[in-house]
């Protein structure tokens, strides 16, 4: 199959966003937190249509955190899809240990999961609501306002770095960048939605057309 990008405003934003990091970007492993979702699907088609312009090694990492009967599923889904654009994937599994903080329990085990790739720069497919909700998340549970940290684009834990290239793309026309109805928090941990290649690709929002 191949792949035809198509154009909007903020699809173009987000292409150029990306190509102006990757021209000056060191680290040339790159590995992106994939969860079948819109968003990492999104940046994961984008990225594999540059790796060969900047010549970097691309993968893509699946953590199934075991909480829905349909985790795996979406496990193979990443791997199909990957599967069918070549890129090298990788699945790893978690199991939370009870049911309080599940969020922020999901978030450690992730970063282990990570930690694991450590010569990797991992990609992740936050965006600006990502970053309110966890803000308000923090002041919920009672950090003073003055001392709210919400996400950086770029970030670094345990000498590994992080890049989130949807955070700071405004939105300015009628084509949004799409948001995953499936982002992990403690409220949908088991809706994430499920998707074939041929609907991620059509999406209205999307960027590709499978010919």
């Amino acid at each position: 199959k191949s792949f035809k990008l198509e154009t909007s405003n903020s699809v173009n934003k987000l292409l150029k966003h990306l190509e102006l990091n990757l021209m000056t970007m060191v680290n040339k492993n790159l590995i992106v937190g994939f969860s079948g979702g819109i968003d990492s699907t999104l940046i994961l088609y984008l990225l594999n249509s540059l790796k060969e312009k900047y010549k970097f090694n691309l993968e893509a990492l699946y953590v199934n955190h075991n909480l829905s009967l349909n985790s795996n599923d979406w496990q193979k889904f990443c791997e199909e899809t990957c599967k069918k654009l070549s890129i090298k994937f990788s699945s790893l599994s978690v199991n939370l240990k009870n049911t309080s903080n599940i969020e922020q329990q999901a978030r450690l085990l992730r970063y282990e999961c990570y930690s694991k790739f450590k010569d990797f720069t991992v990609i992740l497919g936050h965006h600006s609501s990502d970053l309110l909700e966890t803000m308000v998340s923090q002041l919920i549970r009672g950090s003073d306002i003055h001392n709210v940290a919400g996400m950086s684009e770029f970030s670094k834990k345990n000498e590994q770095t992080f890049w989130r290239p949807m955070l700071n793309i405004v939105n300015n026309d009628n084509s949004s960048i799409p948001t995953s109805p499936g982002t992990l928090s403690s409220n949908n941990l088991g809706t994430q939605p499920s998707y074939d290649a041929n609907t991620v690709v059509s999406h209205q929002h999307s960027f590709v057309s499978v010919n």
